[in-house]
């Protein structure tokens, strides 16, 4: 073989090696990331998401991200300054997080519904929250059919009922 063809080999065989290592990578450990959590629109009828209903009112964000490994269903989440846009009651002021006490993240399935929450954490007087931890179980679908939801998870006592509803959500979603 002259210095030509054994050059031409060796640069197919590192293409070979580039490509096959890219597709196994991604395959092997796909995380789902979500660049920020925004809050839900001004207007939230309806937006039920596989039954899962949102709050009647707007919240925004400063800023939050997500990471989720569809492997081992390892989840880290984090939000700041979530706070209401409007005031469902004279009570409540704009601004605040309300009656709002603690969160969930929810990974769910968009098409089937299929979800599973995170174990509550604290959302502290300025809006922020942070989880790290193992789901449960991890839904069974396709990455790019995933959706994250940040859920009322407890209320201060007195509160009116709205646990389990959702008042953010993952956007800019990147698979890596």
């Amino acid at each position: 073989m002259n210095a030509i063809g054994k050059t031409s080999a060796v640069i197919r065989l590192l293409l070979a090696a580039v490509f096959c290592s890219a597709g196994y990578s991604h395959a092997a450990s796909p995380v789902v990331r979500w660049e920020r959590i925004e809050g839900i629109s001004p207007n939230p009828v309806g937006q039920v998401l596989n039954g899962i209903s949102p709050v009647a009112f707007p919240w925004s964000t400063t800023r939050g991200n997500v990471l989720f490994n569809t492997d081992s269903g390892n989840l880290q989440f984090h939000v700041e300054g979530l706070s209401m846009g409007a005031s469902p009651t004279p009570v409540a002021r704009i601004g605040t997080t309300g009656a709002v006490a603690e969160v969930k993240g929810t990974i769910m399935c968009h098409q089937s519904g299929e979800f599973v929450d995170s174990d509550p954490v604290e959302l502290s007087a300025d809006g922020d929250a942070m989880f790290s931890g193992q789901l449960t179980s991890i839904p069974s679908c396709e990455p790019e059919d995933l959706v994250f939801l940040l859920r009322i998870a407890a209320v201060v006592p007195g509160a009116p009922p709205i646990v389990n509803l959702w008042l953010a959500h993952g956007a800019a979603r990147k698979l890596r």
